[in-house]
């Protein structure tokens, strides 16, 4: 099971809660299945059932070297940067920024902000 799955575009996901089943350690964050692909976790509450290695690469090796797959603040038994794959990261305060605003500046335009 995967949350998110990029080809080129970028997905920002603040504030989630992921709980899953009750099951453990069977879903990813997400995965590349084209180069480029882009997606950002941040403040997320990630329960049990999401995999230590967080991301998977849909056994496509080549797509480790461009794909933008992060964290940021992320906290619950889910979330453990130290067991992530290699080609994934958390984010600085100063990098998550333009992130953040990006949502901002979405969920205003959409009348939610």
């Amino acid at each position: 099971m995967y949350l998110s799955f990029q080809s080129v575009s970028s997905i920002n996901k603040c504030r989630c809660v992921i709980t899953g089943n009750g099951g453990s350690a069977y879903a990813c964050l997400g995965r590349s299945w084209r180069p480029f692909g882009r997606v950002v976790f941040a403040y997320t509450w990630m329960g049990a059932c999401i995999r230590p290695v967080g991301w998977h690469n849909w056994d496509k090796p080549e797509n480790e070297r461009s794909a933008c797959f992060y964290e940021y603040r992320c906290f619950g038994p889910g979330s453990n940067p130290s067991t992530r794959v290699t080609w994934s990261r958390e984010l600085l305060d100063e990098e998550a920024e333009h992130f953040l605003v990006t949502v901002l500046l979405i969920l205003i335009h959409k009348g939610l902000g």
